[in-house]
């Protein structure tokens, strides 16, 4: 059992396994009431893996972020660029809006998050997401040229909207503008 347990663990999430192992549970329990004979497993006999024990979390390093701007073509360039020095989630970042740009106190104060499944803004998730994001003058420059040389007007302001003007979809994002070079 331990090594089926094991096998599972690998293959999906510690909470997939443990709800196998409930279903599996009742079964062999309504067995063993229906006299057909069932080993013992003591509770607590198995030994299941975290979710993610000893793996180190996937990040990009200063080196790469820097490679991965340079290398992008925008608006993916502004994205990544505000995603690095800002560390806004990626529904909070795709839900920017010009007017949540505050050039004159270097601030960026975000009021809505993209949802990927509808495709629309909706209230940001913590009240912690409200507040609002310092940025430096060098970001404020590359701001202020995406908005001059690239930025696309379109109905609800939105700082990176997709050709339709809604919000992009972070798989998009990832596709389109990561997945090219790396």
């Amino acid at each position: 059992m331990q090594r089926f347990v094991t096998e599972l663990s690998h293959k999906g999430s510690r909470k997939s396994v443990l709800s196998l192992l409930g279903t599996m549970n009742a079964v062999l329990g309504y067995a063993k009431k229906c006299g057909i004979r069932i080993p013992d497993i003591p509770h607590g006999s198995l030994t299941i893996a975290g979710d993610r024990e000893g793996e180190e979390a996937v990040y990009f390093k200063a080196a790469e972020v820097q490679r991965i701007i340079a290398e992008s073509h925008e608006p993916y360039r502004t994205m990544f660029a505000l995603a690095a020095v800002t560390g806004l989630r990626a529904g909070e970042l795709l839900g920017l809006t010009v007017a949540d740009i505050d050039f004159e106190r270097l601030m960026i104060c975000p009021r809505k998050q993209a949802d990927d499944r509808t495709r629309t803004l909706r209230e940001l998730k913590t009240k912690k997401s409200r507040t609002p994001v310092p940025i430096t003058q060098q970001t404020a420059t590359v701001l202020r040229n995406y908005l001059k040389d690239r930025w696309k007007e379109n109905p609800q302001g939105l700082l990176f909207p997709n050709r339709g003007g809604r919000p992009c979809k972070r798989a998009n994002v990832v596709k389109f503008g990561l997945h090219p070079k790396y």
